[in-house]
């Protein structure tokens, strides 16, 4: 949580004062003011961190990236990390002001896709440690990466108490040792790079340039936000599905009622929920924005709350819609290069001008002109529920390699994981005829579904439950080229999709791969469990006690584990155990992530049927609490330009 006070002297937002000075300029101008209240939700103790401790942290990991100086300025440097947020923002701001340009890489990347951005970049100095997890990848990383020729240096992790010795030592005497000047920057000289998702391929490098920090994200209207008089910004990297939990909770949509407005981002949130939560008197809005250009849309509240699923372009950025000719009069959406936006990457060109085509489809407001939607992708990518993408391509030449298949189709829009639509080649359709058939079918099919997903990101991977045969007398529609639209496949389909996500809902068959714990009411039985589905699903032996998505879980594999225990509560004979399968969802995951905790959690649930879980009410509780602590006198910020923005608002972005 960030907290200021009023005297607050803020950098310029020109450029002069790039991201590599800015500990500097707040040493000077802020040094008391508090940068950050770090929270322990363990024990709900609260350390303040200034300005000055956290320039100071910032020099000493300066020197410790860079000793001497002897790495020359605008040397690459990456980072593979797992840590606490605030020494992940040090190291961070330490490479720059080191004169390094800082590159945090994924510990979900795939090996390869790490090795290719490493090497594509150039980048030879890696910062890693922080878990077993990136231990492991580190060893595998450096076989592969001498496999393709190209030596890297891993640097370990420096520990929280190198890098801010004084957080919990009020008697820490500060030896402030600045790093030596650096040379000014120029406009197109790089700041940072970061990586896309590797969705669509190998994931990509996208180089951050001075000028197009500040005119693509500073200068945007988010920072506009910031400017606002008396204006609480509470800003979250959440997936959507959040929002889908929120809206079930009375006491969360009450809250978010109270706030002016609530913004998502970085994925669909389903239709249903948001309709949902407005009709509730939620103010919700979307946002969008790319690594590749920033943050492009007005934030200011739109007259009508049902348009909450459309966005308004910032008057700083030059869009063009290019018509695709489809039936939905669809447009790709493109943005072209401007005094006031500058994309990071430039792919095409419009009138003569360099642009970024986006292949994102977009289709107008039927009555309000300068409002639009989004539809899809050119490339067919999917977009889940939680915010992570997966493009279908790969993955589907891979499952038409068996010989039995005709055609595949990935699904999985605004879903939490994907399946998969499969139209067998004629001479085997007699398979399709009896249960016996199918499943002797999906089981032929099956090995070459292992080798996508072996290709493919973690959250892409496709479960045999999720494998649909197509009716030989319902086959795929074709266009006359051939090829399957993709639209109309999936509507032909949508009932069985439909159904297929149901009997994942029912967890049929989910608790079968791990015997149940011998006993509900022993901590020990139920954690020995857990562990034993969790190591299942990671293929990795885990921490009881550490945070299970540092160690590797994602979004579908935490579906998964709650698929796993709900089944196994399902099928036990004792009623009360069974009651406890109905009061946790897969916020539950989120909300209690180390295995200890859910056997904790479990136990206790299965021993009194009236027990209750409500994380979001205590959540709420707590930021409530904090709130009304260091809700003072908010600075106020000279931006030319600002548009209105409403008294509170929450903005909801994934990654």
């Amino acid at each position: 949580m960030i907290a200021t006070s009023t005297n607050f002297v803020f950098p310029p937002t020109d450029g002069s004062v790039p991201p590599s000075s800015a500990a500097d300029f707040h040493l000077i101008h802020n040094p008391k003011r508090l940068f950050a209240i770090l929270y322990d939700v363990n024990d709900s103790s609260q350390t303040n961190v200034t300005y000055e401790q956290l320039a100071h942290a910032i020099h000493r990991a300066a020197h410790m990236l860079n000793p001497n100086g002897t790495i020359p300025q605008g040397t690459n440097i990456g980072f593979l990390v797992s840590t606490h947020t605030i020494e992940y923002i040090v190291m961070i701001l330490g490479a720059m002001r080191a004169g390094l340009v800082p590159f945090p890489i994924s510990p979900r990347t795939h090996l390869p896709g790490i090795a290719h951005l490493l090497k594509s970049t150039q980048t030879s100095l890696v910062v890693a440690g922080g878990s077993q997890t990136i231990d492991g990848i580190v060893s595998q990383l450096s076989s592969s990466l001498s496999e393709i020729d190209f030596p890297v240096q891993f640097v370990d992790l420096p520990s929280l108490d190198q890098v801010l010795p004084d957080l919990n030592n009020a008697d820490y005497q500060f030896d402030h040792k600045p790093f030596s000047p650096l040379k000014p920057m120029a406009g197109d000289d790089i700041v940072n790079i970061l990586h896309s998702s590797g969705s669509t391929g190998m994931p990509r490098p996208v180089k951050f340039h001075l000028e197009g920090v500040f005119k693509n994200i500073v200068t945007q209207p988010f920072g506009w936000i910031y400017a606002q008089d008396e204006v609480r910004v509470g800003t979250m990297a959440l997936p959507t599905f959040h929002a889908m939990m929120w809206s079930q909770e009375e006491a969360a949509v009450a809250y978010l009622r109270q706030m002016k407005g609530i913004m998502f981002g970085g994925g669909p949130l389903a239709g249903a929920i948001g309709n949902k939560l407005v009709d509730q008197g939620v103010h919700i809005h979307s946002c969008y924005g790319a690594t590749e250009f920033g943050g492009v849309n007005e934030v200011s509240d739109m007259d009508d709350l049902s348009d909450w699923g459309y966005v308004k372009f910032s008057s700083h950025v030059d869009p063009r819609f290019v018509p695709q000719n489809d039936e939905d009069h669809s447009f790709e959406l493109v943005f072209v290069a401007s005094d006031d936006h500058k994309p990071f990457e430039l792919n095409c060109e419009i009138d003569g001008k360099p642009a970024y085509r986006t292949k994102d489809l977009v289709v107008r407001h039927p009555f309000k002109p300068d409002l639009w939607k989004f539809v899809g992708r050119l490339d067919d990518q999917i977009i889940l529920l939680n915010g992570e993408k997966t493009n279908p391509g790969p993955m589907e030449g891979e499952i038409v390699k068996c010989p039995i298949v005709h055609y595949a189709v990935m699904f999985g829009r605004e879903r939490n994981q994907t399946g998969v639509l499969i139209e067998l080649e004629e001479s085997a359709n007699n398979l399709y005829k009896t249960e016996e058939g199918r499943s002797k079918a999906i089981e032929e099919i099956w090995p070459f579904v292992e080798r996508a997903n072996q290709t493919s990101p973690t959250h892409s991977r496709l479960e045999k439950q999720t494998l649909i045969l197509v009716d030989p007398a319902r086959p795929l529609p074709r266009t006359p080229k051939g090829t399957i639209p993709r639209s109309a496949a999936l509507k032909l389909y949508a009932h069985d999709i439909e159904e297929m996500y149901l009997d994942l809902e029912k967890d049929s068959g989910a608790a079968g791969a791990v015997d149940p714990p011998q006993s509900w009411e022993s901590t020990e039985d139920v954690e020995a469990w857990i562990s034993r589905g969790v190591q299942s699903l990671l293929d990795r032996d885990v921490d009881v006690v550490g945070d299970l998505f540092q160690q590797g879980m994602d979004s579908l594999t935490a579906t998964m584990l709650l698929r796993m225990i709900k089944s196994t509560l399902h099928a036990s004979p004792h009623p009360d155990v069974q009651s406890a399968a109905t009061k946790i969802n897969q916020q539950t995951i989120f909300g209690k992530p180390t295995v200890r905790q859910l056997a904790q959690l479990l136990v206790q649930l299965s021993k009194n049927s009236d027990t209750t879980v409500d994380p979001i009410t205590e959540a709420l509780q707590n930021i409530t609490a904090m709130i009304q602590k260091y809700d003072t006198n908010w600075p106020r910020q000279e931006i030319s330009n600002t548009r209105q923005a409403g008294s509170d608002l929450i903005c909801l972005h994934n990654y």
